[in-house]
């Protein structure tokens, strides 16, 4: 299965590994600890041979297609984990097309939003969408930084999953974050979805809101 690009474009000042434990790159590039933080600037470094490389790289609006195959990952893991939604499902390419559309929406109004994605030899193995929004209207009785960030999206292959990527991810992210001076950023997770919910708890996530689905049916006082 074609993953994604050979070229990447922009690639960020981050270090990728299959356990995160490992470093895999030197030079100009951050380096992970073993308490998945991103460390100091590393000149130096072992790479112990159960590591296989991976990269980091911004990607960039007219390439966003090439992430198809890594969103029908999120989009399959996500209808499995909500069956009493089934029969509101809508079909794959009709999901990707409306995704599609609403990002460009979301690029036209908050032009500092971003994509990181996790890259391989073979292609994309995961990604990030941030959205950079007004923090205005989060609510009226709490502060939030404003611009605001929402991540929007954050996808692992599944053949990936449990390596650490979606952590490297994160912390890609949240150096992009402090670069713009961005103090918050709000996570929608589905709430059948324990595993995601664990990984951004265990980052200090913490609980904001919960929105339910509520149908009104025809005909009923």
């Amino acid at each position: 299965m074609d993953l994604g690009v050979k070229q990447p474009s922009q690639a960020l000042p981050t270090a990728a590994l299959d356990r995160v434990e490992y470093v895999t790159h030197c030079g100009d590039l951050l380096c992970h600890n073993g308490d998945h933080s991103i460390g100091p600037r590393c000149r130096s470094v072992c790479d112990p041979p159960r590591v296989s490389e991976l990269a980091v790289v911004s990607v960039p609006q007219d390439r966003l297609d090439d992430l198809q195959p890594v969103w029908r990952a999120l989009y399959e893991h996500h209808t499995a984990l909500m069956p009493h939604l089934r029969d509101r499902e809508v079909p794959f390419e009709q999901a990707w097309k409306s995704r599609r559309e609403i990002e460009g929406g979301w690029f036209a109004s908050e032009p500092d939003s971003f994509v990181l994605a996790a890259q391989d030899a073979g292609g994309y193995v995961g990604y990030a969408f941030v959205r950079v929004r007004p923090g205005a209207g989060i609510g009226a009785s709490w502060r939030a930084s404003d611009p605001l960030a929402e991540l929007a999206i954050l996808v692992i292959l599944p053949e990936v999953r449990g390596q650490g990527i979606g952590s490297m991810l994160l912390d890609a992210v949240e150096a992009k974050l402090r670069e713009l001076g961005i103090e918050d950023m709000i996570i929608g997770v589905i709430t059948t979805n324990t595993e995601a919910m664990r990984l951004y708890e265990r980052r200090g996530a913490v609980p904001f809101l919960t929105q339910l689905v509520h149908r009104i049916h025809p005909g009923r006082d």
